[in-house]
């Protein structure tokens, strides 16, 4: 799960998260109206944009509070 360098950018992998699929330059052009718009329909599609290692920690910490409850 460690970083490495291809090419011009930086991979991470997991821990990388996840951006919206339009170009911010265009989007900071647009209305505020549009703007929200867009954001919404992103963040309803994508969630906020959490890497995806968030969600393991989140199961794994729901899997010890239950463990602890039963013992």
């Amino acid at each position: 799960m460690g970083a490495s360098v291809e090419g011009n950018g930086c991979r991470m992998g997991l821990i990388k998260p996840d951006e919206p699929d339009f170009d911010v330059d265009e989007w900071r052009a647009m209305p505020a109206a549009e703007r929200l718009r867009m954001m919404c329909v992103t963040w309803s599609t994508q969630g906020f944009g959490a890497p995806d290692v968030v969600y393991v920690f989140y199961v794994m910490k729901i899997l010890v509070y239950v463990g602890v409850f039963f013992v």
